[in-house]
């Protein structure tokens, strides 16, 4: 159960992280800022992320940041319509 619990946090901090970058690119503070994720928390995240080429680094005003790959975008969309489906289901 313990596992369980680790594992749903892991993925609603994935999916923070996904939401946060949809719209545009974000350097790390501003993505820490955003999801309200520890630092080693969002760290453990970005490099599952970029190992999984869910998103990738790139530069924003000449400085490190993130961006949401074609991948990601897609994982995103699943979530959502996901999200959808189980707020469809709890109304019923």
């Amino acid at each position: 159960m313990v596992s369980n619990n680790i594992s749903m946090r892991r993925e609603r901090s994935r999916n923070k992280v996904l939401i946060s970058l949809r719209n545009s690119p974000k350097r790390f503070t501003d993505l820490e800022k955003e999801t309200n994720l520890s630092a080693a928390g969002l760290n453990d995240i970005r490099i599952i992320l970029l190992e999984e080429k869910i998103i990738e680094s790139t530069l924003l005003d000449g400085k490190p940041a993130y961006k949401i790959t074609k991948k990601g975008t897609n994982a995103l969309s699943k979530y959502n319509s996901l999200s959808f489906d189980i707020d469809e289901i709890k109304s019923r």
